[in-house]
C-alpha cells in the first residue's frame, strides 16, 4: 500500500447539494482506492473571506483543521465536516466517530490577508511530513508568497 495525499478545495458554507457535488468531484479518487492515501487535503473557504485547511487523516481516523485565525467563531467548519462524514460513508470510509481536532501548534497570522498563503504553506509542510514546528511564521509570508508565485509562473 502506498502512502499519499490528495487535495481538494471546498466551501464550508455551501448548501448540502453543492457540498455533495463538490465532494463527488474532489474525492473521486476514493472510489478506486480509499485506503491508498494517508492524508486528504481540503482547503476550505469559510465564512465570507477566509481560508483554512481541513486534513483528513485516513489511517489515524481523525480530521484536523489548520486555521491561521483560530480565534474566530467558525461554526461552519464542524458543519462541513459532518456533511463530509456522511459523504465518506458512501465511499466505504466510516468516519462517523472520527474526532475533529485543531492541532497545536498552529501558526497564527497577523492582521492582513495571508490566510490563503498560510493554508498553502500548511499543506506543503504536511505533505512533506514537516509538521513538528511548522517552519514558517508571519514574517516569512512575503518570501513565501513570492516563492509560490514564481513556482506557478514556471509551472
Amino acid at each position: 500500500m502506498t502512502s499519499g495525499s490528495y487535495c481538494s478545495r471546498g466551501r464550508a458554507n455551501r448548501d448540502d447539494k453543492s457540498k455533495h457535488q463538490h465532494f463527488d468531484h474532489a474525492f473521486r479518487k476514493l472510489d478506486r482506492a480509499p485506503n491508498k492515501f494517508d492524508l486528504l487535503f481540503s482547503p476550505m473557504h469559510v465564512g465570507t473571506n477566509h481560508w483554512a485547511l481541513l486534513v483528513i487523516h485516513i489511517k489515524e481516523k481523525e480530521f484536523h483543521v489548520y486555521d491561521s485565525l483560530r480565534n474566530k467563531d467558525r461554526r461552519d467548519i464542524p458543519q462541513y465536516v459532518e456533511e463530509l462524514k456522511r459523504y465518506l460513508k458512501g465511499k466505504h470510509i466510516d468516519a462517523e466517530k472520527w474526532p475533529l481536532r485543531y492541532p497545536d501548534p498552529c501558526l497564527q497570522q497577523g492582521p492582513g490577508d495571508d490566510c490563503g498563503i498560510f493554508t498553502c504553506k500548511y499543506m506543503e509542510c504536511l505533505a512533506r511530513r514537516d509538521i513538528q514546528d511548522l517552519p514558517f511564521s508571519q514574517d516569512d509570508m512575503p518570501n513565501v508568497r513570492a516563492k509560490f508565485a514564481l513556482h506557478f509562473i514556471k509551472a
